[in-house]
């Protein structure tokens, strides 16, 4: 997987930091999230984890990526949508 930087919020490396991957996701860097009621509320697989980061890492989200991204998957489920009900899908 090749990752490229994105932001960080942190000086040029360092936590927390967000990531995009050659595979269109992202990677994010964070706190890992400790706090017994938040992580109650969530079921957490035990190959998975959360991490918590500051909402102002968010500006470094790329939004033609996101808008790309989103309409990949969006095409993908009105595929998926029309081979599962016979029809043609509705867009």
């Amino acid at each position: 997987m090749k990752l490229t930087h994105l932001g960080t919020e942190s000086g040029k490396t360092g936590c927390p930091m967000l990531l995009a991957s050659d595979r269109g996701t992202f990677v994010v860097q964070g706190w890992r999230l400790s706090d017994p009621e938040a992580l109650s509320a969530l079921d957490i697989p035990a190959h998975e984890t959360v991490v918590e980061v500051p909402a102002e890492l968010m500006k470094a989200l790329p939004v033609e990526f996101l808008r790309q991204a989103l309409a990949e998957r969006e095409s993908t489920a009105r595929k998926l949508d029309g081979e599962d009900s016979g029809g043609t899908a509705q867009p």
